[in-house]
Formats: structure tokens, sequence, C-alpha cells
């Protein structure tokens, strides 16, 4: 392990841009109609998928163009008359879900509590719910605005129950002239686990900092059971509650990844996650696993150590070659002689790690971070501390 411990950063590069939300959205908003929205009722019917298939992405480096390219099945904008049926896993029974028109004047914008590259988010109410509101603006000449609405349809269809996930409560799928659409969800903290990181006056212990590494892993373990990726996992895509509880959020690059289908080449130059904590894999073009995740999942035990941001201010294009072609990682924290520190540091090495078959699965990492949690209350038990 220590072998691979000599990379070093080389002279930054002008800045990379990234995303400034955790809803990865920028935009205007415009009125919904309300016979494109669909939301969850309060029936506790239990349901499974059986809507339209949003099948596994693949995705190319194109010699032509440069661009990232994704091999995405061909699938029809969502309207109002397309039935909805969700899943919960808590149950085994199946049925079609109840849907329900969202008239315009139950939902209320309050004031915007968030901004990203797609468009802003606004705390509101639905039926008297507080809620997030996000609104998604469709780009001119763009398959991005697609590629998020079926990821975050996806979302919904499935109806994505897990106390470290962002649930989201309703869709609007417009389809007006300036194509925005809505995506309600429910209404934590705009406070990311990034701002906490960034807090100079927030002492972040070692117990808290396995707690908020566990209930990060174990939202991906609930994705991936159900043969799903995230591919946009890090930092700032994750919500604190009031209580410092996290929610994985922004399911703008959720992808399926069961099953085989014809596939369609559209762009995809933006939906493979934040570059920084991109698998080298998807850097190549691969298709997207699990593995990929778990790839993101170590930058972040990363950051949540060292507090830092990786590779800050590279250059994406040599940031691009650097972690595809020489292996380079950020530079490890200092454990000291801690020997759960040490350990810690091995895990997110072997989640970094530059061959996606040798990463560990989401559940091995989530016991791993379980068992590193029990040792170091022992030591803080024997040292008469409780923090």
């Amino acid at each position: 392990m220590n072998e691979m411990r000599g990379h070093h950063h080389e002279k930054p590069h002008p800045p990379l841009t990234l995303p400034l939300s955790p809803w990865g959205c920028h935009i205007n908003i415009s009125p919904p109609t309300p016979d494109n929205w669909h939301y969850r009722s309060s029936s506790d019917g239990s349901d499974t998928p059986n809507f339209l298939p949003h099948r596994r992405a693949s995705s190319s480096l194109s010699p032509l163009t440069g661009k990232m390219t994704s091999h995405r099945p061909s699938m029809p904008m969502l309207s109002a008359d397309v039935t909805r049926l969700t899943s919960r896993r808590s149950s085994g029974s199946t049925g079609p879900a109840q849907t329900s028109n969202l008239r315009r004047c139950d939902v209320i914008f309050g004031r915007v509590i968030g901004k990203g590259a797609f468009g802003k988010v606004h705390a509101g109410l639905m039926h008297g719910r507080p809620v997030a509101i996000k609104v998604v603006q469709k780009r001119r000449g763009s398959g991005i605005h697609r590629e998020i609405l079926q990821a975050e349809r996806l979302a919904f269809s499935l109806n994505l129950q897990h106390p470290h996930l962002i649930e989201i409560v309703a869709v609007n799928m417009c389809e007006g002239l300036r194509g925005d659409a809505l995506i309600v969800m429910e209404l934590v903290s705009p406070r990311t686990l990034q701002s906490v990181l960034d807090d100079p006056t927030r002492t972040i212990s070692f117990p808290e900092r396995l707690r908020f590494a566990t209930e990060m892993t174990s939202a991906l373990v609930y994705l991936h059971d159900l043969d799903l990726v995230h591919l946009d996992v890090k930092p700032r895509n994750v919500l604190m509650t009031s209580d410092e509880k996290c929610k994985l959020a922004d399911f703008g690059s959720l992808t399926l990844t069961s099953v085989s289908a014809p596939m369609e080449e559209t762009e995809f130059t933006q939906l493979l996650g934040t570059l920084p904590y991109r698998a080298p894999e998807l850097m190549k073009g691969f298709f997207p696993s699990n593995k990929a995740d778990i790839y993101s999942l170590g930058i972040s035990l990363w950051q949540l150590a060292t507090r830092e941001t990786p590779h800050i201010g590279a250059n994406p294009h040599w940031l691009i070659y650097q972690v595809t072609k020489v292996n380079k990682r950020p530079d490890y924290h200092d454990t000291g002689s801690d020997s759960n520190e040490l350990k810690y540091c091995d895990l997110y090495t072997a989640c970094w790690d530059a061959e996606p078959s040798t990463r560990p699965s989401a559940e091995d990492v989530r016991v791993s971070l379980d068992n590193l949690l029990h040792l170091s209350w022992q030591v803080c038990m024997s040292n008469g501390r409780t923090d």
C-alpha cells in the first residue's frame, strides 16, 4: 500500500469550474400546466415498476468531436397520459400506483435556496407540505435536458425510499416552448456536506466522519441493490438535515445497469458526474457500473479526512490524462501512528483502485466503516471520551 502513496500534485492549471449545488440546475421559471403534473398519492399501496423502460446507458469518446457520447435507449419524453407504476422495496406486493394531476395553485414557490449548472431550487409548499422545487430548463440543441429528466423520472417512478436518500415527491414535465420541467422533492436544509467541510469553525471528530461516510455508503448499498448507479457521488450532492443526517441528492445521472436493450447514440458530455470524482473507466468511455460510484465514494472519503477539494485547479484534459494514464490520485491524508486512520486510508485507496473489479462493493465499504466506527468508539471510551 505504501508504494502507491507517491503521487503529488503538479503545478495547477487554470481553474476547473465545478457545479454549485446538489441539484445541478440553472434557470428561469415558466408556469407549469396542471395536466402534465404527476405526484405520488398518499396511498400506502405497494407497487412494482412497469412504466416506460429506462434502459441502461453506455458511453464512448467520439474520435471526431472529442466529446463523450452516451448510448442510451430510446425513450419518449414524459407526458400526462403515461401511467406511472412505483416500486416499494419494503413490500413484495405489486400493482399500479395512483396518480393525480397537481394544480398550479397547489404549489407555492418561495425563496431560492440553491443554484447550479442547470437551474435553481426554490423552497415551497405542496398541499401545505414544505418541499424543494427544482426547475430544469431545456437548452436548445442539447440532449442534456432530456437525459436529466429521464434520470429524475426514473428515481421518481421507482419511489426510492431510504433514510439517506432525498425523496422525489412529484414531477412536472412541461412541454411548452421553453420546455422547463419541475422536480418536487422533500425539503431539508440547503446546507450540504461540502459546506460542513468548508466551515473552518466546524470540528469533525473521527467517529462523526465515519458516520457521515456510513450514511453516504448505505444510500449506495440501497441503490446498487436495485441495479442503479448514481454517477455523481460527492459531498456537494449530500444534503444535511437539521439533526446532521446525510441525504444523497441529485438523481440527474441515475442509470439502470441490469437491462440489455438496443441503444441510441446521444450527446452525453456532462452527465457522467463531476470530473474530479469521475471514475477512470468513465473517462475512457466505458459502460458505467456500480464500481464507478465506489470510485467517487473513495474520493469523497478522502475529502472527509482532508477537507480539501480533490484536484483543485486542474485543467480537465490534463486531469483526464493523469488519472487514466498515470493513475494519479489525491495525496494521502496524514494518518500519523493512528491504526484506525491507516485502515481508513487503506479503505478509500481500495475504493479508487484503477481496476473496477478490484474495488470493494458498497456493502463491503459499509461493513468496513461500521467496524472502524466500533473500534473508534472503543478508543474513545478507553480515553474517557464520548465524541
